[in-house]
């Protein structure tokens, strides 16, 4: 059986929260919940997931797509970088540039170059703001500052 997109995104999704669910058994009683929650939710999902796939009952157009693509690849890339700009210029900058890049470059190419340019800088600002408020004010986290900043 080739491994394609279809495959691979339950089989990771099983993986993680197996790996996941091994380590979480270290947390505080009192905040394991949420958390194991959220794992166990993932690990029967991706199951669901990874049985649909198999028996090809999956609804998706391009069953038969590869894996890397260039969407995937530029993703996956920007995904890493945002995670080293987090520690190094903090979360409320790296989410302006990672969310900001992610939008400009998943837009159609059709739509003239201000207004996608627009779109994405106005997204990136309202959803970092947004996150920054809810987590910083309502549930009271402090987010990376970053080394420079």
């Amino acid at each position: 059986m080739k491994i394609n997109k279809d495959l691979a995104s339950p089989i990771a999704f099983l993986l993680l929260s197996i790996i996941c669910l091994t380590t979480v058994s270290s947390m505080n009683a009192l905040s394991i919940g949420f958390p194991l929650f959220i794992l166990i939710l993932m690990f029967l999902l991706s199951i669901i997931l990874l049985i649909q796939t198999i028996i090809g009952t999956s609804t998706s157009q391009d069953a038969k797509g590869v894996i890397f693509t260039t969407q995937t690849v530029v993703t996956a890339v920007a995904l890493i970088l945002y995670a080293g700009l987090i520690w190094l210029i903090g979360f409320f900058i790296s989410s302006l540039l990672y969310l900001g890049f992610m939008t400009w470059y998943l837009q159609k190419r059709d739509t003239k170059a201000t207004t996608r340019v627009l779109k994405s800088v106005s997204g990136a600002v309202i959803t970092t703001t947004v996150f920054y408020v809810i987590f910083r004010y309502g549930l009271l986290v402090y987010l990376p500052t970053g080394v420079l900043f």
